[in-house]
């Protein structure tokens, strides 16, 4: 009798000790590290940049390394966040070639006779087969409102580099990671890659030349490089930003004559 309360009792306080190691366990998991607290801060800031610029207009320079040769422009451009945009490319001054996106498809219509006018039927293609680098016309028009065109995910490591610089890495649900950010020791925004498994970085994005317009910091010059070294450089000299599109929705649609 005596042997048989004495279980009962030894099996009610390991029933007991188990509910509470559950319960702090519980509270324990329920608490994220402070490193994860840090690096999920820095990403909401980084997705916080500019966020109130919705629409620009501005002027600059284009450069497209590919095949060995470079091919140089000066751009004008007017874009309204996030899938909107008309951009003209000039050569010694003359028009070569405009590009239309109005949010449902993209026109693209040479001005020299290079090609005929063509349509894509999708809001935010690959511009792969135009410039031959896997980027696409959303993160040109984040680039141009001065955003970062961070895919991201709740999955984001913060690590510590040397000289207080640092970088934040993103994995998807399988644990691989997918973008990295790195930072300088002003925790501004240098260098974006986005990775691809088992390989090098699908495309990599450097920020420098940083400029003021307005009340507003943004990228004066963006590098995009692939991993066959393939570059799309996109310089900024004059940028307005939230001008009012008001009654000019026809601005993002294009004709065959342009």
């Amino acid at each position: 009798m005596l042997m048989k309360r004495g279980l009962k009792f030894a099996g009610e306080a390991m029933l007991i000790l188990l509910c509470l190691y559950l319960v702090s366990g519980c509270s324990i998991l329920g608490k994220k590290p402070k490193k994860e607290l840090k690096a999920q801060q820095m990403v909401r800031k980084i997705q916080d940049i500019n966020h109130d610029i919705l629409t620009s207009r501005g002027t600059g320079n284009l450069s497209l390394t590919r095949n060995g040769k470079t091919e140089t422009y000066r751009m004008a451009w007017v874009v309204k966040w996030p899938l909107c945009l008309r951009m003209t490319l000039l050569s010694s001054g003359i028009p070569v070639e405009t590009i239309a996106a109005d949010g449902e498809s993209v026109t693209l219509v040479s001005h020299t006779g290079q090609h005929a006018p063509h349509t894509i039927n999708r809001s935010n293609p690959s511009l792969v087969r135009i410039i031959s680098l896997p980027v696409k016309l959303g993160e040109i028009i984040a680039l141009l409102t001065g955003k970062i065109p961070l895919k991201g995910s709740e999955n984001v490591i913060w690590q510590m580099d040397k000289q207080n610089t640092s970088k934040l890495v993103f994995k998807n649900w399988m644990g691989t990671p997918t973008e990295k950010i790195f930072l300088n020791e002003n925790s501004q925004v240098i260098e974006y890659w986005q990775l691809a498994p088992g390989a090098p970085p699908a495309i990599k994005l450097r920020f420098d030349e940083f400029k003021r317009f307005d009340r507003y910091t943004i990228a004066g010059r963006t590098v995009f490089t692939d991993s066959q070294n393939r570059r799309l450089v996109l310089q900024i000299t004059s940028f307005t930003p939230n001008i009012s599109l008001e009654n000019k929705a026809k601005i993002f649609h294009l004709t065959e004559s342009g």
